[in-house]
């Protein structure tokens, strides 16, 4: 895997990648998948795509990759769905049902750079409420424990409990807890980009209880186990 683009203040992220095949994962981003060379497969626990050589999956949506002899372009961007879906619609794209893919290969190399400008053009925070706006600041700048979170966010943004957590997931789409390991997750790779430091040294230091609790993260947002992506040098800039 070649790091094109790692920018977590922006909420983007660019990868090449070779033979990416994945368990069913979900991520808190939308995703833009076009196949270089050869084509790939979707799967959601409800639908199949084959023969793909374009998609666009929504954000948490659950899905597989199987790109077996496919070098693939992948674009995750968080955080801007209206203006990447209004970008999209100029296209002719819609990703109501969730997912959307193509079979012809068409050319997508202007979409993909017209949707890399969104989150380097809009902050997030104009995307969301004021108070959710709060809590993604906090949950991505500050190190902080899930034991301590919900007190502290409901000190910034003056709701209960119950009210805060429905109101974040019904924004986002993903729990506080949940979104709290994807900060995390974030960071590790951040940092092992940056710092060369090893996954699991750095997912030590960005907030991870133990080797467990970030595998089991890692697959679960990413669709591969942190080994696959260590052994085999995967992850590079």
């Amino acid at each position: 895997m070649t790091v094109r683009e790692f920018n977590t203040h922006q909420g983007l992220y660019s990868f090449e990648i070779a033979n990416f095949n994945t368990a069913l994962h979900s991520h808190p981003a939308i995703e833009l998948i076009v196949a270089i060379e050869g084509r790939f497969s979707i799967s959601t626990p409800n639908i199949s795509y084959d023969n793909v050589n374009f998609a666009v999956i929504d954000a948490n949506i659950p899905h597989k990759i199987l790109a077996s002899g496919c070098q693939l372009k992948l674009l995750m961007i968080e955080h801007q769905g209206f203006w990447i879906e209004t970008t999209l619609a100029q296209y002719k794209i819609s990703t109501r049902s969730g997912i959307y893919v193509e079979n012809t290969a068409i050319d997508r190399s202007a979409l993909f750079s017209c949707l890399e400008q969104i989150p380097r053009q809009i902050s997030a925070t104009n995307t969301y409420n004021e108070r959710v706006n709060a809590c993604l600041d906090f949950l991505e700048s500050e190190d902080v424990q899930y034991s301590s979170m919900a007190k502290t966010l409901q000190a910034k943004v003056h709701l209960s409990e119950s009210r805060l957590s429905h109101f974040f997931k019904e924004s986002v789409g993903i729990s506080l807890k949940k979104y709290l390991a994807w900060c995390r997750l974030k960071k590790t790779i951040e940092k092992v980009l940056q710092d060369r430091d090893s996954l699991f040294s750095a997912s030590l230091t960005c907030g991870f209880y133990d080797q467990a609790h970030f595998s089991k993260t890692f697959k679960e947002r990413l669709g591969i186990s942190p080994s696959e992506v260590y052994n085999s040098r995967m992850l590079q800039d």
